[in-house]
């Protein structure tokens, strides 16, 4: 299990009635009513959350939780080689 995955359940749980500990890494995000709109608000949580820069077009192409988890990772990773 990826280690963010319960930070990232919570963040998500926010625009769902899934209870954070349900969310699994192989939800779609239309499954937990991450619409459009939300997936914006999603980005600067994302932002936020875990201190990493994702782009607003990225968060278009993620379709599951395991998506997210690779561009939390990803980002963590620019900002690490920027430091």
């Amino acid at each position: 299990m990826n280690t963010e995955l319960p930070k990232l359940a919570t963040v998500l749980s926010t625009w769902s009635d899934v209870e954070p500990e349900e969310i699994k890494e192989d939800d779609t995000l239309d499954d937990l009513d991450v619409d459009s709109i939300s997936r914006l608000e999603l980005t600067l949580a994302l932002r936020k959350t875990f201190n990493v820069e994702i782009d607003e077009e990225e968060i278009f192409r993620a379709k599951t939780v395991a998506d997210l988890l690779c561009m939390i990772e990803t980002g963590k990773q620019g900002a690490a080689s920027r430091e």
